[in-house]
């Protein structure tokens, strides 16, 4: 019985958080109280002991650092450099937000596609590409960063594979949630390249419009530029030269960087990385701390509140047996990879309309007994459960699919919500299954 109603207010936890503008971690810190004194009979002690502290200074270090990085300018920096890689090549700027949006969620920075999307929306404006393919590239690119050992999912997944003294590959989990979001950003660009949904042809032919009935009335180039400002590109494909200068890198910038460095060299050699970031964080701001009081600020506490609470109360069911008990039963009722492939469709289903982070939290702990009864591999397991949890986070209902929607244009916002809300859909639909298909399936003897 005390399984069944653990069991329900998880549940009733997840529901409440998707239907009303309440936090889910703040929900399940409540749960643990009341479930674990009333129910379980635990005391105080015993519920505060499932409390991640690891988890919790992962997560404060990285993204204090990373705000950091946010208000000294490196980030922009970062992102005005990538734009000007592209050297105004149509096809190769949804790339370069996709992998900014990467390397971003990589190195801890929370929430890249709200960071990112201005930027990207408004160069897909500019430049004539769809807006739809370029939020989609965006999410994804944060998709296939987040799950890096710095990244804030893959420090939640790490944190927790450590809680359970489980055999566990952190590169392999970022390599593999990588590449399925990039095959995946691949497949929707070839899409989109195929039906010529991005707007460039339409956007020279308009060009041309214009510039032909001004020279009708004798405009010289000044007056073309001013009428026709969405020109970006020679015939080549490539912009022509700006006045506009890169902004130049400062100190702040390159002292900021050394610290990204140095907090990758300790996280190689073993030291605790959250404790580096805020000790990088600190270093910072005792050279300049200007930025350090909104950087704390800015650290962002309602995500790492949800995931303590999340954890906490997943804990305190799991000390009591429930998530044992529950993985017990999955690998008893089907097979084990089919348990693995119900678990990755649970993952995905709810992740498409709640926090990815509280899903992985909530489903990894029924993984454990699982992989302990049978021969799946950890990587393929936990790798599926992840990836399904994360790659339907271009739903619309996502914060990060919504974040991308709503730096579209007014005129296109629907649009974009439209098909988003189908790719999203065909992605919960499948995208858990092709992931078993390929992670999990081939280890079946």
């Amino acid at each position: 019985m005390h399984d069944l109603i653990g069991v329900l207010v998880l549940a009733l936890g997840f529901v409440l958080a998707t239907i009303r503008p309440l936090n889910l971690g703040a929900l399940l810190f409540a749960g643990a109280f009341l479930f674990g004194t009333f129910v379980a009979g635990l005391d105080t002690s015993k519920i505060l002991a499932e409390f991640p502290v690891g988890i919790f200074l992962l997560l404060v270090g990285v993204t204090y650092l990373a705000n950091v990085a946010r208000h000294n300018g490196t980030i922009d920096w970062f992102v005005e450099g990538a734009v000007n890689l592209a050297r105004g090549r149509v096809a190769l700027i949804p790339w370069m937000m996709f992998s900014t949006a990467a390397l971003l969620a990589a190195v801890g920075v929370p929430a890249a596609p709200a960071i990112i999307s201005p930027v990207a929306m408004g160069l897909a404006t500019n430049r004539g590409i769809s807006q739809t393919f370029m939020a989609i590239m965006v999410v994804h690119g944060a998709g296939a960063g987040a799950l890096s050992p710095l990244g804030i999912f893959g420090i939640v997944v790490s944190g927790m594979m450590r809680q359970y003294a489980m055999p566990f590959d952190p590169i392999g989990i970022f390599v593999t949630a990588f590449l399925v979001n990039f095959v995946a950003a691949a497949i929707v660009a070839a899409f989109f390249a195929f039906t010529k949904e991005r707007a460039s042809a339409a956007a020279t032919a308009r060009v041309q419009s214009h510039e032909t009935e001004v020279s009708r009335f004798g405009g010289n180039a000044a007056t073309r530029r001013a009428i026709a400002p969405e020109r970006q590109f020679g015939a080549d494909g490539d912009a022509p030269p700006s006045n506009q200068e890169t902004e130049k890198i400062s100190l702040d910038i390159i002292l900021t960087m050394v610290a990204f460095s140095l907090l990758v060299a300790g996280a190689i050699g073993g030291l605790d990385i959250g404790l580096m970031a805020i000790t990088c964080a600190i270093a910072l701001a005792i050279f300049k701390s200007k930025y350090d009081t909104v950087a704390l600020i800015d650290v962002p506490w309602p995500l790492i509140f949800l995931v303590v609470g999340t954890i906490t109360y997943v804990g305190v069911i799991e000390k009591i047996g429930t998530m044992d008990r529950l993985g017990s039963f999955l690998a008893g009722a089907v097979a084990p990879t089919i348990a693995a492939l119900l678990l990755a469709y649970a993952a995905g289903l709810v992740s498409a309309f709640a926090s990815s982070t509280g899903v992985m939290t909530a489903l990894i702990p029924p993984a454990i007994p699982l992989l302990e009864q049978s021969d799946l591999s950890v990587l393929a397991v936990i790798g599926l459960i992840v990836v399904a949890s994360t790659i339907v986070d271009v739903s619309p209902f996502s914060g990060q699919g919504a974040s991308a929607i709503a730096n579209a244009t007014p005129d296109a916002r629907q649009s974009v919500f439209r098909s988003m809300l189908i790719y999203g859909a065909v992605i919960t639909a499948v995208g858990p299954g092709l992931v078993w298909l390929v992670l999990v399936l081939p280890g079946v003897a």
